[in-house]
């Protein structure tokens, strides 16, 4: 599948790229003597009037081979009217600005192909209202449809989410139809500004706390826990608790809250396997002692030291029985020094953190040890500072970031995002229900598709049910506009890549070659259609402006060396353009170099 997602991608990518070159040579009256797809020696040929049409072995490239465009070699007066070099600047510099152009085309006829007709869409009805986000503060309900932003129609929640987006701290009407009520209301909300998800954004986008699922009540549950003993085990969907039936994460926790500590628990779970969800009826059994509400234990300033921070002597004490005697936060740090932590903002974020995850502990410790599935870290990465510090896929969860309880997955990634060279810290629950906190600097990331973005290395779970999904229809129109949308998101996301890695922000071990590419590709298709075609668009555009550097024996060198003769008003000498060729070869061959190294560097890590 690798490999052949690979030929599929770089093929369609050179020959689009190389068609460019030769239509717009033969309507400028050159003689094409050569259309290669790859390099070195062919592997079959066929020849089509003057043309050689050729299958190279090395598919790293291709060439568009002319008459009268080798410098060196005399061009008889007859024929110069078909020679490269013969013709007037316009002409040169169309045929050399061809190839890219036709690599910025084809994401526009992609783009396009996947929009136009019958799509599958979310409905715009609101599935999650964040706690203290500007849609609760608004009076937004779960189960509102979203008929109208402002005086914008919205007939799908991404509609939405790109009004938001492009509202930052703009008061907003919001169009909405409520269930049971017959006349549409009207909500003014104004959203928060934050920082954009794509790293080269620059503009702050707007966001209200909405979500268009909801969170569904899959568990995690505690070793040693009641829970456990009772047979429930981490994935189970509980589906109803003392015969009554839960739908949400929210509906599961308070029906736990609410239950009797001193009596067994009943619960219904559903359990996927093999051939499909099993129910069963599971009895937890009672708690040894009442449990007290997680809020009990009192506000008290805590004395930071090495090692457990704090030690088991300096937690308040919590006035109930039930709850844990001794809630031991374990403190771990990565590039932090203990004195970073000490004092100051830092400081009360870390007790912040930590009062939050003794919460945590404590609320599971009272629900017999359960607790939602939602911030289970999915994945590690090695060298970050999550694998440094230990952090094990499916045994710890995120319960809070910088002080605030974890409400949502993304808001981890949120929190990170405001202040990437800043201090911030993590609370963590593991698999025994035991709590630490983590206080670290982002690091780069080893992941070369990241371009050294700083990350903690985790990526979280969580249970969210199923959007209601409708089919819409795209006219031609509407899909036009989209595939300029995107295309021109495409060309400033890329653009924005070269200059991070040109000003020095990203560094060159970023950089790949074909065993980066082929990797690219092959995750690309097993990903679908959709993904794949977004795949050969990005590295069109890719193409395209790598092309357009004003590098010799690029496009963009040939654009550069025809726009200095046409200022000069006569040709550049033979030794001049060889020299420069020199330069373009030595500065191409030192970046597939550096790409090649990084290849064979990435089986190492």
């Amino acid at each position: 599948m690798t490999l052949l997602a690979f030929f599929v991608l770089l093929g369609v990518l050179i020959t689009v790229h190389e068609s460019g070159h030769f239509i717009v040579a033969k309507l400028a009256g050159v003689r094409v003597l050569t259309f290669s797809i790859g390099f070195g020696p062919k592997l079959f040929s066929f020849t089509r009037g003057e043309t050689e049409y050729r299958l190279s072995i090395l598919p790293l490239g291709g060439y568009v081979r002319m008459y009268g465009d080798d410098i060196t070699e005399a061009v008889p007066d007859s024929e110069k009217h078909r020679a490269f070099l013969e013709k007037s600047t316009f002409k040169k510099m169309a045929i050399a600005a061809a190839g890219p152009a036709a690599n910025l085309i084809l994401p526009l006829v992609l783009f396009f192909a996947v929009s136009v007709g019958s799509e599958q869409v979310a409905e715009p009805v609101v599935g999650t209202v964040l706690a203290g986000e500007p849609a609760e503060r608004a009076g937004v309900l779960p189960g509102d449809r979203i008929m109208a932003v402002d005086d914008t129609p919205i007939t799908a929640f991404s509609d939405l989410i790109g009004a938001i987006s492009a509202r930052p701290a703009t008061p907003t009407r919001l169009t909405v139809q409520r269930p049971g009520v017959t006349q549409p209301l009207l909500l003014t909300v104004t959203p928060t500004s934050t920082a954009s998800p794509d790293p080269t954004a620059s503009a702050p986008i707007g966001r209200i706390g909405m979500l268009v699922t909801h969170a569904v009540p899959v568990v995690t549950v505690a070793s040693g826990s009641p829970a456990a003993v009772a047979g429930v085990v981490a994935g189970d969907r509980v589906v109803a608790v003392d015969g009554v039936a839960v739908a949400s994460r929210d509906a599961l926790l308070a029906s736990l809250d609410a239950a009797d500590p001193t009596r067994p628990l009943s619960l219904t779970v559903e359990r996927s396997a093999a051939a499909g969800p099993a129910r069963l009826d599971v009895v937890v059994p009672a708690l040894a002692v009442p449990a007290c509400a997680a809020d009990a234990a009192p506000a008290a300033p805590v004395v930071v030291s090495e090692g457990a921070v704090p030690a088991v002597a300096d937690v308040p004490a919590v006035p109930c029985e039930a709850t844990p005697a001794a809630v031991d936060v374990v403190a771990l740090r990565f590039a932090v020094l203990l004195e970073d932590v000490a004092h100051g903002p830092v400081q009360a974020t870390v007790f912040a953190t930590r009062q939050a995850v003794v919460d945590a502990v404590t609320r599971q410790a009272r629900r017999r040890g359960l607790a939602s599935v939602d911030g289970v870290v999915a994945a590690v990465e090695p060298d970050s500072p999550a694998g440094a510090r230990g952090l094990v896929a499916n045994e710890h969860r995120v319960v809070a970031v910088d002080g605030a309880p974890l409400g949502l997955v993304n808001e981890l990634s949120s929190a990170l995002s405001k202040d990437i060279d800043g201090i911030h810290t993590i609370g963590l629950v593991d698999g025994a229900g035991h709590g630490s906190t983590l206080t670290f600097l982002l690091q780069p990331s080893t992941r070369r598709e990241l371009g050294g973005q700083k990350v903690l290395g985790v990526s979280l779970r969580s249970a969210q049910g199923d959007a209601s999904v409708v089919s819409r229809d795209v006219a031609v129109g509407d899909a036009v506009v989209r595939a300029f949308r995107t295309t021109g998101d495409t060309i400033r996301s890329v653009a924005a890549g070269y200059v991070m890695l040109f000003t020095g922000r990203v560094g060159l071990d970023q950089l790949g070659g074909p065993v980066m590419l082929a990797t690219i590709a092959g995750e690309a298709a097993r990903s679908g259609i959709e993904v794949f075609v977004g795949t050969m668009a990005l590295l069109s555009v890719n193409l395209a402006l790598l092309n357009l550097l004003p590098v010799p024996v690029l496009d963009g060198g040939h654009l550069l060396l025809f726009t200095v003769e046409a200022v000069r008003r006569k040709r550049l000498s033979v030794e001049a353009r060889l020299r420069a060729t020199k330069v373009g070869l030595f500065f191409v061959g030192g970046l597939m170099v550096v790409a090649l190294f990084n290849d064979v560097a990435s089986f190492f890590r």
